[in-house]
């Protein structure tokens, strides 16, 4: 589903320049569950953010179901982008005015291939699933955290993804919470039959995962 070859990244500050990613060589098969563990400033969310095909690689080529994402036009690239991917971030980013309902129908109201029964009904049926099924109406002011996080999880969910990539989902919530994050990711995994990639810095978050790749410095080790 997923496939990175010679991968680098580096950014220009003036004169200045800092290589985050490395030479990055990997593959996702479709339906895996993946982590992405390493420290702080290690290259992960460049990396995640690179397989999602929003920020091209300085070299090396990345293919999304067989596609060489970045050898295709910015339009062609962001129709793939939502077509095939869900991003789950570690903000959240509600929008504020919206209701839970509203928040997740967006990105099903954008698309042009809609689920049976429009958007409204797929982020009905998904808010139920991730357990916000009585917070239809409640804006994200009104929702905790974990709850901002499974509304976020239920909007990246509602263009029925074949990936779905999450940024230290887990990152803003208690333990409980993160630990309620992670099951419902695998059931998402498993039910849903999406590819899932969890980039964190939680050993024990990664353990749950069927492979965990682990990146330091730039690179895979």
């Amino acid at each position: 589903m997923i496939k990175a070859k010679g991968v680098h990244k580096i950014y220009t500050n003036g004169a200045e320049k800092l290589p985050v990613l490395k030479g990055i060589d990997l593959k996702i098969e479709k339906g895996e569950f993946v982590s992405v563990l390493g420290p702080s400033g290690a290259g992960k969310s460049t990396l995640l953010h690179i397989l999602g095909a929003l920020d091209e690689p300085t070299q090396g080529v990345v293919y999304l179901d067989g596609s060489d994402v970045y050898g295709l036009t910015d339009s062609k690239r962001a129709q793939a982008r939502n077509r095939l991917i869900g991003f789950v971030f570690q903000f959240y980013h509600l929008l504020p005015e919206f209701t839970a309902l509203e928040n997740v129908m967006l990105p099903g109201l954008i698309s042009s291939q809609s689920a049976a029964g429009g958007p409204r009904s797929r982020a009905k049926e998904l808010l139920g699933l991730v357990g916000l099924g009585a917070r239809l109406n409640h804006k994200p002011g009104q929702l905790s955290g974990g709850e901002q996080q499974r509304a976020a999880i239920a909007r990246a969910l509602v263009n029925k993804p074949a990936v779905l990539l999450c940024d230290e989902p887990t990152g803003n919530l208690d333990s409980e919470s993160g630990k309620g994050i992670i099951d419902l990711l695998e059931r998402v995994n498993k039910e849903e039959k999406a590819t899932l990639v969890v980039v964190t810095h939680e050993a024990q978050i990664a353990k749950r995962a069927d492979r965990i790749l682990k990146i330091k410095d730039g690179r895979l080790e």
